[in-house]
């Protein structure tokens, strides 16, 4: 048996309840293909809620993955950013890029084509890929 998108998140309260009843949601899907010949009733109620329940569950998790995601992001540009300003943290000299270093980040941030209104799954990862390549590029402190 396979275990649903809730198992084992903890989220929601219904991660409990989708658990219990994704067993049998399961035996009635496998018993009922592509939901013909279902009758409906205790059954059919009782996959409907479990598919209730997961949805929600699944829900919540993208929406948290979402917010992981920006967090790390902006933690990560706002580190790029800070040396580009040639600003210091607490307690430490600031530091500035050197200009062959910081021509060669723009050049990168120019190069990548967005269209983040679409929402498109292929922009986060070219983000996500630009931002790690620049933060790898970042001088280490000495």
């Amino acid at each position: 048996m396979t275990r649903g998108i809730g198992s084992g998140t903890g989220r929601a309260g219904g991660v409990a309840e989708g658990a219990e009843a994704g067993g049998e949601a399961e035996n009635a899907a496998a018993a009922a293909p592509s939901g013909r010949g279902t009758k409906p009733g205790k059954r059919g109620d009782e996959v409907r809620q479990s598919l209730v329940i997961e949805l929600h569950t699944l829900r919540l998790q993208a929406q948290d993955a979402v917010e992981q995601y920006t967090l790390r992001v902006n933690a990560q540009l706002a580190e790029v950013l800070r040396l580009a300003e040639g600003e210091g943290t607490a307690g430490e000299k600031p530091r500035r890029l050197p200009a062959k270093l910081a021509a060669a980040m723009l050049a990168q941030l120019r190069d990548v084509k967005l269209r983040p209104k679409k929402g498109r799954a292929k922009d986060l990862v070219r983000i996500q890929e630009l931002v790690e390549e620049l933060v790898g590029q970042l001088p280490h402190q000495e």
